[in-house]
């Protein structure tokens, strides 16, 4: 799947749709630099379609680099957030020790 995004991202270089799921072929190989990176672009390009979801995954990415206070801010912003990921980063903030 890899090879397959990398050779469309040649061919579209700004597609939101390769970026978010490059970076989430990366988040699954535990390549996080390279994910982080692709979610970071989702995010600072403020794409609708994908915005929530690179902001979850990148709150993921950071939690498993032990960034955990990096993290939890990405998290608190999805919990007060009215998006499907709200539930999902409230419970996350609880198992990390926060209330």
């Amino acid at each position: 799947a890899l090879s397959e995004t990398e050779k469309f991202s040649i061919e579209y270089p700004g597609d939101v749709n390769t970026k978010y799921y490059r970076g989430y072929i990366y988040y699954v190989m535990q390549n996080n630099d390279q994910a982080v990176a692709e979610m970071d672009w989702i995010i600072a390009n403020h794409n609708k379609v994908f915005y929530d979801d690179g902001k979850w995954y990148k709150a993921l990415l950071l939690n498993r680099a032990q960034k955990t206070s990096d993290a939890k801010m990405i998290l608190n912003e999805l919990a007060a957030s009215n998006t499907p990921y709200s539930i999902k980063a409230k419970q996350l903030l609880e198992l990390m020790g926060e209330k």
